[in-house]
């Protein structure tokens, strides 16, 4: 004689259906369809990406990343104003590429240092260092890089290049 299966979820319901997963008996109302099967909806519910599974110490990490390499960025664009473009005038699209060139590095660097991880908190960690590249570098006498249409716009467009390097 055979005993009738009531629904995990739903007692007062019979079923035939089981899961193929953890086998607790399943009905219409509770059942997934699976690439593999039937399954429950506790055992059919995917799991999260551990590429978006930030934890603070990714966080800390790419903090102190970015500050590092936004901090090196600065000195970098304030050495190549120094070094050549006083003298040059004509450098001043490396000046823009240079300053592409600092929000890829801070990006990419950061993305390093949390193992691949993506997020918004780590695009706007990464595009902060940015910041703190153009504010080190204002301090230090680059007045520069917020002068004109270009520079802004250089400024701008490594801010997006920096975040890029986290997006989803």
């Amino acid at each position: 004689m055979s005993s009738t299966m009531r629904c995990h979820w739903h007692p007062d319901t019979e079923t035939a259906l089981t899961c193929g997963r953890c086998d607790r008996p399943v009905c219409l109302r509770c059942v997934r369809e699976h690439p593999v099967g039937v399954r429950c909806k506790e055992c059919a519910r995917p799991a999260p990406v551990p590429t978006l599974q930030v934890s603070p110490l990714h966080y800390l990490r790419a903090i102190l990343a970015s500050l590092f390499l936004g901090v090196a960025g600065g000195v970098a664009i304030v050495l190549v104003d120094v070094l050549a473009l006083r003298t040059l005038p004509f450098l001043f699209w490396f000046r823009l590429l240079l300053l592409l060139g600092v929000g890829y590095v801070i990006g990419e660097g950061v993305s390093l240092s949390v193992n691949r991880k993506r997020g918004r908190g780590l695009q706007i960690v990464a595009a902060s260092g940015v910041v703190v590249s153009a504010t080190v570098a204002l301090l230090l006498g680059d007045t520069a890089i917020f002068q004109g249409l270009f520079s802004v716009l250089a400024l701008v467009l490594a801010v997006l290049i920096a975040a890029s390097r986290m997006s989803i």
